[in-house]
Order: C-alpha cells, then sequence, then structure tokens
C-alpha cells in the first residue's frame, strides 16, 4: 500500500493526508481496505485534492465524500470528530 500513496503524494503532497484519514476511518470503522478500494482512494485524494486547496477546511467534506464513495456507506462515519482537530491543525501549518 504505500506504493500507492507515495505515487499519490508525488502527484499532489495534499493527498498523503487525506489517504491516511481515510485509511484511519476504515480501521475505526473495521473495515478491511481491499488493493483496489485503496487506489481508488488514491486517485480521488489527488484528483480531489487540487481543487480543495485554496477552500478552507476543504478536505473535511472530500474525506466524508471519498469514504462514502468508496466503501458505499452514507452519512458521516464514526470517528470523524477526532479528524477534525487535526485537519484544522494542519491547515494551520500548511498556510
Amino acid at each position: 500500500m504505500s506504493v500507492v500513496s507515495a505515487v499519490s503524494a508525488m502527484i499532489c503532497p495534499y493527498s498523503h493526508h487525506l489517504l491516511t484519514f481515510n485509511h484511519r476511518l476504515a480501521a475505526f470503522n473495521g473495515v478491511e481496505i481491499k488493493f483496489a478500494q485503496y487506489v481508488l482512494l488514491a486517485i480521488i485524494a489527488s484528483i480531489g485534492s487540487m481543487g480543495s486547496a485554496p477552500v478552507p477546511s476543504g478536505s473535511l467534506v472530500l474525506i466524508i465524500t471519498a469514504y462514502n464513495t468508496v466503501f458505499n456507506t452514507t452519512g458521516v462515519p464514526n470517528g470523524f470528530e477526532f479528524i477534525i482537530p487535526i485537519d484544522w491543525f494542519l491547515g494551520r501549518m500548511q498556510t
């Protein structure tokens, strides 16, 4: 899985955080990620992070959208409340 993450990070460095957040949410919710799902997450994170960079806290919407798309769920996943302060802190460090 690290190869997919490394390639995604080379395309757009911000996408690595989105991959990590979605991976942690899946683990927190007991979802086992298959390789094809991880590749799909990398593609969504790479393309989506290019558009969400200028929007304040825009990655939060992208995280939920990518999670619901890849894992075929609806709503806010359990554990998302832990990502909000981390994303806020990363946003302050990146700008």
